[in-house]
């Protein structure tokens, strides 16, 4: 296997010997550059190679080393990006799904202090699925969009849950381009497998029919028409 981590002195270059694979955005086969790694030309999704992802056992091994608490305000002013801009436009109470909530569940906590109703699902920390049967006013996916194998299929599933009007906040770093791409921190981590552009959103919004409320370098909110 191909080490995980890109040398950041190491030029961009095709490699001929990995084909290119199905875009897990968009499913346009893409094109591989830097040894393991695939720009799709159609959503400008960066994708790590399959036979790059780590197994279950070793990406909850990655999971269990996250010390997100909520007793860290640095960590609650991280996600006060997400949470303000949310709680502007969708006043409580409303219910809310954090999903992918993770080891140490705060942004559920944080919008229960202010009057939501709020629910939590990982698929390792907090994994009763009967909270995906629910419909949510508010559906929240922060620092998870990078993570998923199959990003287009769990979200069409998050939107479905969404109430007419409800919204969906992501928080992800949005790459600005493949040559910056190597000297980028974001992609050093080995759980993180997909990299999304503005272009990237855009394509999102369109095939879903969502209505993008708020795009920063790091906070998307979209709302289900």
């Amino acid at each position: 296997m191909y080490q995980l981590s890109v040398d950041s002195n190491t030029e961009l270059v095709h490699n001929d010997n990995m084909n290119g694979f199905n875009c897990p955005l968009c499913g346009a086969i893409g094109e591989i550059f830097h040894q393991h790694y695939q720009h799709c030309q159609k959503c400008d999704l960066i994708a790590a190679h399959p036979n790059q992802h780590l197994s279950t056992v070793e990406e909850k091994a990655q999971y269990d080393l996250h010390q997100n608490s909520p007793d860290d305000l640095a960590y609650r002013e991280f996600l006060n990006q997400l949470c303000l801009p949310l709680m502007n436009l969708k006043p409580a109470p409303a219910r809310l799904l954090d999903f992918g909530s993770g080891p140490g569940p705060t942004l559920s906590l944080m919008m229960e202090e202010q009057g939501y109703l709020a629910s939590n699902y990982d698929v390792f920390y907090a994994p009763d699925k009967e909270v995906l049967k629910n419909r949510y006013d508010i559906v929240t996916m922060t620092e998870v969009l990078e993570h998923l194998s199959q990003p287009l299929v769990e979200v069409k599933k998050l939107v479905k849950q969404l109430t007419k009007g409800g919204l969906l906040g992501v928080m992800t770093a949005l790459h600005s381009g493949r040559e910056t791409f190597p000297d980028w921190h974001y992609k050093n981590d080995p759980t993180h497998i997909c990299f999304y552009s503005r272009q990237s959103i855009e394509w999102l919004v369109k095939k879903l029919g969502l209505r993008l409320e708020l795009v920063t370098s790091r906070v998307m909110i979209f709302r289900k028409r």
